[in-house]
């Protein structure tokens, strides 16, 4: 799953994309951009949202974008240097996978060690439970978007919506 407004983020998709089918060519890569009859052949699937893509919630994952039984959410500047297979295997036993940011913050209200979560790569189930995690997210971006914490970021608001979760 990718996220692509204009142009400039699209050439960062498409380097990404064919960096991951280099690697993983039986893996479906589908495109969600605001861009009307965009045609680009190194996606299996282009999909036009009703929206302007402008902002860092607009590139967030939706509760909606889930094509498949199991996902892989990839920034469009990630760049994929091999087999990445285990990230659709660990889906077999949890509804989300993530791993932590490099340069992880503490989240208000939480243990010390409960930190950030690198929200560039997430693996997410098309399930009901990871979809309501999915708009929790969202909600709690809402919440701090005009704070300090919160501004441009979205990493503080997943590992909240993760740690308040029940999800596996």
């Amino acid at each position: 799953i990718y996220i692509s407004a204009d142009d400039s983020y699209l050439d960062e998709a498409i380097r990404s994309v064919e960096s991951l089918k280099e690697h993983n060519p039986e893996v479906q890569a589908t495109l969600y951009t605001d861009e009307e009859n965009l045609e680009c052949d190194v996606f299996d699937q282009i999909i036009t949202v009703d929206y302007t893509i402008d902002s860092m919630d607009d590139s967030m994952i939706k509760p909606f974008m889930t094509p498949y039984e199991k996902n892989l959410y990839l920034d469009t500047d990630t760049y994929v240097t091999g087999n990445i297979s285990e990230l659709f295997e660990i889906l077999d036993n949890y509804d989300i996978a993530a791993c932590h940011a490099p340069n992880r913050e503490r989240i208000m209200d939480t243990p010390e060690c409960f930190g950030e979560y690198n929200t560039g790569v997430i693996a997410y189930r098309g399930s009901e439970e990871a979809k309501d995690v999915l708009q929790k997210w969202h909600e709690n971006y809402d919440k701090v978007r005009e704070s300090d914490v919160g501004k441009n970021r979205d990493q503080h608001p997943f590992a909240r919506t993760i740690f308040e979760s029940d999800i596996d």
